[in-house]
């Protein structure tokens, strides 16, 4: 072999040697049709609070709840104990109207429901719930810590009640009559200026009559109202719950109906359960509940979903006809997500 082919040989080798290299430490791909991994334990199930029939009626028509909200009782800021004129309120959108449309956007979040409010296409006798919710008192001060400085300490309670709007005798709205779900009305209370990190603070020489300061007092205000309307929305949340039932079981696979139409999402965590149902006035309600199962649902379509068993009751067996319901944990985990949380 003379010089040039030898060296022709040794860069093939080399490129060969290269190539071989390369495909000892390329990546590999992911298979994005490959079903996640899913670790099943074996124990008791927790069974969430909110079961209610009328939500597995609402999965079977593919719908969500329909939610009226008002607010009352939020009058002119020169009334309340607050530390900001009325045109300020305005200015920042917590007119009584403006708080209308926050409090319906903050309950429809997660888009769980369907929410309406006054000047909306949907009136409180079509809705199947209604959330009557009143401001109680509105607070502000300024408390002075150390060095001159003063923090404003701002406070706000709404109260709320939760009605479900039961057609009493199938008459259509004629026949629908109130039934309050809370037994009794809900407070919620939002604060700021509790903490360090939390204060709307007035340095020395800065007077509360400023129009820039009392801004900022308007926007601290805000913030504490809001509070208390995330507060009651996570208490709608715990109740209101998407739910559905058992139309098909193979092996760790849960077919069900209830999707994207009533409010499920996907990645959602849901309990079977069994159930009887007896019947209350015009209600039908669940009695002897028995949690079977938690399954995660990675297939949500738009009336029916594809679930995988992550825990079960081994003492328990899930069957065709058997009710799911929304986990405490993918119930509040979808208003955090929601806020960015």
């Amino acid at each position: 072999m003379n010089h040039a082919t030898h060296r022709l040989s040794l860069i093939a080798a080399g490129m060969a040697l290269a190539a071989l290299s390369a495909c000892k430490t390329a990546p590999t791909q992911p298979d994005l049709n490959a079903k996640p991994d899913i670790k099943e334990t074996v124990g008791s199930v927790l069974m969430p609070a909110g079961a209610n029939y009328r939500l597995v009626e609402l999965a079977e028509k593919g719908m969500k709840p329909k939610i009226y909200t008002i607010v009352a009782g939020m009058g002119d800021p020169g009334n309340e104990k607050l530390l900001f004129p009325a045109d300020v309120a305005r200015a920042i959108g917590v007119t009584p109207v403006q708080i209308q449309r926050r409090f319906m956007d903050t309950v429809g979040k997660t888009k769980r429901y369907e929410v309406y409010s006054t000047g909306t296409s949907v009136t409180a006798d079509k809705s199947d719930y209604v959330v009557d919710a009143m401001f109680v008192s509105s607070t502000q001060e300024l408390r002075r810590v150390d060095g001159g400085v003063r923090v404003a300490v701002t406070q706000v309670q709404v109260n709320a009640m939760l009605k479900h709007r039961y057609d009493e005798h199938n008459q259509g709205d004629k026949g629908r009559a109130d039934y309050p779900v809370w037994d009794a009305p809900v407070e919620a209370v939002g604060t700021t200026g509790a903490s360090s990190g939390d204060r709307m603070t007035l340095m020395p020489g800065e007077n509360e009559r400023d129009p820039a300061v009392q801004r900022r007092l308007g926007v601290d205000y805000e913030r504490a109202m809001q509070r208390a309307f995330d507060r009651l929305a996570s208490r709608i949340d715990a109740e209101l719950r998407p739910m559905g039932k058992v139309v098909g079981v193979d092996g760790d696979g849960i077919s069900i109906v209830g999707g994207a139409r009533n409010g499920l999402q996907r990645g959602d965590e849901l309990v079977v359960f069994s159930a009887g149902l007896t019947k209350i006035g015009a209600r039908n309600e669940f009695v002897n509940m028995r949690p079977l199962a938690a399954v995660r649902c990675n297939g949500v379509g738009s009336a029916t979903s594809q679930c995988d068993v992550i825990r079960r009751n081994p003492k328990q067996d899930v069957k065709v006809g058997d009710y799911v319901i929304l986990t405490d944990h993918s119930a509040s985990g979808a208003r955090a997500a929601a806020a960015g949380l």
